[in-house]
């Protein structure tokens, strides 16, 4: 049942963002790109790097692997290796310890038509002594240091909240047993979290349309946060393991991230919600609430758009796309 809800939800953003396809030359470009995309890619979506878990958030966890884990790991990366997704839309990404391969990194790239929107987005992942009777043990790794709030289901501090790793409550079949693999774990929060329902995963805010403010008010302040820390700080300090894997992903999906943005900064542009200090939403990410409350979405969108526009001039060239910016020309 779970695995359906999570191949619908990806299939309903792969449809949206097809809904304005242009002419048959440009479909033909796009898959080319596509092609390219997942050529360069593929040797690095599942690969084995030295001394990952010395970065790891469960370093300190030395229990003894017992055999069995061994055996249910293997089976467990063969699993990732076939089925992670690769494509410009969405993809994932899974690093696995060379010596002791519980300990893994899975980097979830934000679907397209999401406020998590090509973002790479760092889990730590732990298979602890009663793996698989026990869920993986799964941290948020892209926070800015805790200043992060990208929402209900991912905290600050890199709490992950799910039923599928039991940490939070939900319908047996969500919940996690010896059946269900790492691979679910990673297309739940890619599918089930990293969508524009942002507040409605709230307790008790469920009922909201995704459209009201504060819903649009969450879904900026995202926005924003994903620019900053899964885009630009991640080509700046790239974590230890993945640095070409950062470097060839965002070159070739620099152009399509920057049309991705100017969708939003003309969103951004035109948009009629005004920021209430008294939004649900302020709550979560007060100092940047109060920001585009007193400076506007567009504005402040501008500035982190510009920053990551230098940051990709820089490093990849000169680029025909630019950013339709707030003051482009100053």
């Amino acid at each position: 049942m779970e695995s359906g809800i999570i191949q619908s939800s990806l299939q309903e953003n792969l449809n949206k963002s097809s809904k304005n396809s242009q002419a048959v030359s440009d479909n033909q470009e796009s898959a080319a790109d596509s092609n390219i995309f997942v050529e360069k890619l593929k040797l690095k979506q599942c690969s084995f790097i030295d001394n990952l878990k010395l970065a790891s958030t469960y370093l300190q966890n030395v229990d003894e692997a017992p055999p069995r884990l061994a055996e249910r790991l293997s089976k467990e990366i063969k699993v990732l290796s076939r089925g992670l997704p690769l494509d410009k839309s969405c993809s994932i990404f899974i690093g696995i310890d060379s010596n002791q391969m519980r300990y893994m990194s899975g980097v979830i790239a934000g679907s397209e038509g999401t406020p998590y929107a090509h973002g790479l987005f760092f889990f730590d992942i732990f298979c602890g002594p009663d793996f698989p009777r026990s869920p993986p043990q799964v941290t948020l790794k892209t926070t800015g240091n805790g200043e992060a709030y990208f929402g209900p289901n991912l905290y600050s501090n890199g709490y992950v909240c799910l039923s599928i790793i039991n940490t939070w409550s939900g319908d047996e079949s969500e919940r996690w047993n010896s059946n269900k693999n790492i691979l679910q774990v990673l297309l739940s929060i890619q599918a089930l979290v990293m969508d524009n329902n942002i507040i409605q995963k709230e307790p008790g805010l469920y009922y909201l349309d995704v459209n009201c403010p504060d819903s649009v008010i969450f879904q900026n302040a995202v926005k924003y946060l994903n620019i900053k820390y899964a885009m630009i700080k991640n080509m700046r300090t790239p974590p230890a393991g993945f640095e070409e894997l950062v470097h060839d992903y965002f070159q070739l999906k620099r152009e399509f991230i920057l049309m991705e943005i100017n969708q939003w900064l003309d969103k951004a542009k035109n948009e009629s919600h005004h920021f209430s200090q008294q939004s649900i939403a302020q709550s979560y990410n007060p100092g940047l609430c109060q920001r585009m409350h007193n400076e506007g979405f567009f504005k402040v969108l501008s500035e982190i758009g510009r920053e990551l526009e230098t940051e990709f001039d820089a490093r990849y060239g000169p680029c025909e796309i630019k950013l339709k910016l707030y003051n482009r020309d100053k």
